[in-house]
């Protein structure tokens, strides 16, 4: 089945929107029928559904923070933490795990713990 040509005046149509938008308003790539908006919107639906729970989020969002830091600023193979560990850093401080914060070693020469 051959792909469907885009609009002669520069647009394409929106499954979603039920409308031509200007192909500026579609993602790059792999041709799809879907705008920027509304796979924004289904890729955060997905998102929501993975990991409902906030708290649970916020903390794995600091987690991926800590794991690219230990990866690409400490040049480690392993991020040395857990989520858990993460998680418990966060209620034994009492403090709201966010994207404010990072969890980085005193010492980067050392192994990565929860003291």
């Amino acid at each position: 089945m051959s792909p469907i040509p885009d609009h002669p005046s520069g647009s394409r149509f929106c499954r979603q929107c039920s409308s031509f938008l200007p192909l500026s308003q579609f993602h790059r790539g792999v041709r799809r029928f879907e705008c920027k908006k509304h796979a924004l919107e289904r890729f955060s639906r997905y998102r929501r559904h993975a990991c409902p729970d906030a708290e649970k989020r916020a903390v794995l969002r600091v987690w991926h923070a800590l794991w690219a830091d230990s990866k690409m600023v400490f040049h480690r193979e392993k991020a040395g933490l857990t989520q858990a560990d993460v998680r418990h850093l966060f209620t034994r401080e009492g403090i709201q795990p966010d994207l404010g914060w990072r969890v980085v070693p005193k010492d980067p020469g050392d192994a990565w713990s929860c003291q």
